[in-house]
């Protein structure tokens, strides 16, 4: 997610045939989003990079691989939380909180509407 804003209007220049990924006159509040969200959505996301190697192509699991444990400078099962660190990002952390909260609180209906489907596994 590092340099997401950049790349964007990198592509939109480049490609300007294309469909847009920061359409004009938003810049400022996209740039706001990115930078107030995309922390906060970090360590969450965080959670996803084992299940991806499992799930995707040899080929593009091996890239996900080298490329995360490349940036993280250890490999991905490790990158992982466990244990306590997954008791910070529960229902009732400061982030879970706060992901809530996005879009007017419509991101808390989702998450009450998806426990239907948790489950330990």
């Amino acid at each position: 997610m590092a340099d997401t804003f950049p790349i964007a209007q990198y592509l939109d220049k480049t490609y300007p045939d294309t469909p847009v990924g920061i359409p004009t006159g938003t810049e400022t509040i996209v740039k706001e989003i990115i930078d107030t969200n995309f922390p906060k959505l970090h360590p969450l996301i965080m959670f996803t990079f084992y299940e991806t190697t499992q799930i995707t192509n040899p080929v593009s699991g091996e890239y996900f691989e080298r490329t995360r444990s490349g940036f993280f400078g250890k490999p991905v099962k490790d990158i992982v939380p466990t244990g306590e660190s997954k008791i910070l990002l529960g229902e009732e952390s400061d982030v879970w909180m706060e992901v809530a909260k996005f879009q007017g609180g419509k991101w808390a209906g989702l998450l009450d509407d998806l426990k239907a489907y948790q489950g330990v596994v």
